[in-house]
C-alpha cells in the first residue's frame, strides 16, 4: 500500500514539473514574440523618420533654390549623408543586437535565427531607403544646377558689363587704350584708320599724338566717326585688314570663356 502511494506521489510531482516547464516555455515564446514585434516597430519608426527627414531636406532645398539657387547644394548633401549614415548604423546595430539577444540570452535557437533574420532584413531595407534618398538628392541637385547655370552666366556678364561701362564713363582713357590694343593686334601698321562713335571722336582725335608716340611703326593715323558705332566701340583698320576692340566684344569673349569652363566640368 505504501509503495502505491509513493508511486502516485512521484507521478504527480513529475506531472507538475512537466506542466511548469511547459508553462515557462510558453511564457518565454510569448516574450520573444513581444520582443520581436517591439523591435520591428522600432525599425519602422527609424525608416519613417529617415524618410520624413529626407523629404524635409529635399523640400527645403527646392524652396531655397527658388529664392537663392546657389546656396543649398553642400548643405543638403551633408544633411542627407549624415541621415544615411546615422540611420544605417542605428538600424544595423538594433537589428543585429535584437536578433542576438533574443537568441543568446533567452537560450532559444529559433529566437536567435528569427531575430537575426529580422534585423538583417530591416537593415537592408533601411540601407536601400537611404540610397534612394541619395539618388533623389543627386537628381534634384542636377536639375537645380541646370536651372541656375544660365542665370549665373547672365549675372556674371551683366555685372562685368556694368563695371566696364562705368569705367568707360569715368575714365576717358579707356577708349584710347582700346585703340592702342587694336593697333597692336595688326600686322601692317604703316597707315591706320580708327573708326569710333560720335561720343568718343573728340577724345580719340585729341589723343592722336599720344597714340602715335605709344604705337610703333605707324606713319599716319586717321580718326573717323562711324554712326553705326556706340560709345566704347572701336574699329581699327589697316591695308591688311581690320579688328574690332569694343567693350561689347570683350564681354562676348568673356561669355565664351565662361561657357567653355562650365562645359568642361
Amino acid at each position: 500500500m505504501s509503495s502505491v502511494i509513493k508511486s502516485s506521489q512521484v507521478k504527480l510531482t513529475v506531472n507538475n514539473i512537466v506542466e511548469d516547464k511547459l508553462c515557462k516555455q510558453k511564457q518565454s515564446i510569448e516574450q520573444k514574440k513581444e520582443f520581436l514585434n517591439k523591435t520591428k516597430h522600432e525599425y519602422e519608426k527609424i525608416i519613417n523618420t529617415a524618410k520624413q527627414q529626407a523629404d524635409d531636406i529635399l523640400s527645403k532645398a527646392i524652396h531655397e533654390a527658388s529664392e537663392s539657387k546657389v546656396s543649398i547644394i553642400e548643405l543638403a548633401k551633408k544633411e542627407a549623408e549624415n541621415i544615411k549614415e546615422e540611420k544605417k548604423k542605428e538600424g544595423h546595430d538594433e537589428g543585429y543586437k535584437g536578433g542576438y539577444d533574443a537568441g543568446f540570452h533567452e537560450g532559444s535557437s529559433k529566437g536567435y535565427e528569427e531575430g537575426f533574420s529580422q534585423g538583417r532584413s530591416e537593415s537592408e531595407k533601411l540601407i536601400e531607403e537611404a540610397n534612394k534618398i541619395k539618388r533623389e538628392y543627386l537628381q534634384e541637385r542636377e536639375r537645380t544646377l541646370e536651372s541656375i547655370e544660365k542665370d549665373v552666366i547672365n549675372l556674371v556678364l551683366h555685372t562685368c558689363e556694368k563695371i566696364l561701362n562705368q569705367n568707360l564713363i569715368e575714365n576717358e582713357e579707356t577708349i584710347v587704350n582700346l585703340v592702342l590694343k587694336g593697333i597692336a593686334s595688326l600686322d601692317n601698321k604703316d597707315s591706320v584708320t580708327v573708326r569710333v562713335s560720335k561720343e568718343d571722336f573728340e577724345k580719340v582725335q585729341g589723343s592722336k599724338e599720344n597714340i602715335l608716340s605709344k604705337a610703333s611703326l605707324i606713319e599716319s593715323l586717321d580718326v573717323k566717326v562711324d554712326s553705326n558705332l556706340q560709345k566704347g566701340e572701336c574699329v581699327v583698320e589697316s591695308s591688311k585688314g581690320s579688328v574690332e576692340v569694343s567693350i561689347s566684344t570683350q564681354i562676348d569673349k568673356m561669355k565664351e570663356m565662361i561657357e567653355e569652363l562650365l562645359d568642361s566640368e
